[in-house]
């Protein structure tokens, strides 16, 4: 969100290092995962259903995760949906 907003006021090209370790670590601290009740961190009820993003009646039954948890003034974030079955679509070359 930084190199956007550096981006945005400076121009550039920045590169970003993210860490799916602590996406996890989140999912955990969350109680999404059991074994992890006490973990740091926790969102309260309300705040995590604030942020919560519903997926229904998709190959995997409902889905709810937590979205973008930051926003930005120009730069809205979306969801642009789950993963979809294993096979369910036509694989193809996409243009450059």
């Amino acid at each position: 969100m930084l190199a956007l907003a550096r981006r945005a006021r400076e121009g550039g090209t920045y590169r970003v290092s993210v860490s799916l370790c602590q996406s996890a670590m989140l999912l955990q601290r969350q109680g999404l995962i059991s074994g992890f009740d006490d973990a740091a961190g926790q969102l309260e009820p309300t705040e995590f259903e604030r942020y919560a993003v519903t997926d229904d009646a998709i190959a995997y039954g409902d889905l709810k995760s937590l979205g973008p948890v930051i926003r930005m003034s120009e730069t809205a974030p979306r969801w642009s949906g789950t993963t979809p079955r294993l096979g369910s679509s036509r694989p193809e070359w996409l243009p450059r």
